[in-house]
């Protein structure tokens, strides 16, 4: 039976929608792809030795603090559009601790023993591994005030301890969070 020119048009049209939609989300995803990059800013210490990208829609703190006697640095990423309540509990923030490592002490024993890991605190008790920056570190969830995920990571006598807060599973902070681990570089 021959093809009419009716249902020769039908799936042409058909073939020429699947194209379209397939080229339209290419193009989508090269604009998203390409705004994520341009929306954001840079964060580049020497000091640290760290370097990362971060979306333009958070505000960057550095601070210096302590942690068992030696001096610590402190970055936390908060959504510019977040007021912060006078004494109240900090919002949910994207943070990355700077520690040196005192003892000869592998990134697991320091998780299990240094309370600022909150290592502690996870339900589960496992590390999943994870690379940063072809760095070998461990990630792990543990539970607070809000659902964290973690991951540590030992580079060049020091442990970075980044970690995102969240109350909803599907918050956008957790995927700034991996593209800001993807954007890594040590120094």
């Amino acid at each position: 039976m021959k093809p009419t020119k009716t249902k020769s048009r039908i799936y042409l049209a058909i073939a020429s929608a699947v194209v379209l939609l397939w080229a339209g989300s290419l193009v989508f995803g090269l604009i998203f792809a390409f705004s994520y990059k341009s929306d954001s800013l840079n964060f580049k210490s020497e000091e640290i030795g760290l370097e990362f990208s971060y979306p333009k829609i958070y505000t960057l703190t550095e601070r210096h603090d302590s942690y068992a006697g030696a001096e610590i640095h402190v970055l936390t990423l908060i959504n510019a559009s977040t007021t912060v309540p006078d004494m109240s509990e900090g919002p949910t923030a994207i943070s990355i601790i700077e520690i040196p490592v005192v003892d000869d002490i592998d990134v697991e024993q320091w998780l299990r023993n240094a309370t600022i890991s909150n290592f502690n605190l996870s339900p589960d008790k496992t590390f999943t591994p994870k690379i940063i920056d072809r760095e070998d570190g461990l990630a792990y969830r543990y539970s607070g005030l809000y659902e964290s995920d973690a991951v540590a990571v030992e580079h060049d006598g020091k442990i970075f301890l980044f970690a995102v807060s969240w109350m909803d599973q599907n918050d956008p902070m957790r995927h700034d969070f991996q593209e800001l681990l993807d954007s890594v570089e040590f120094k």
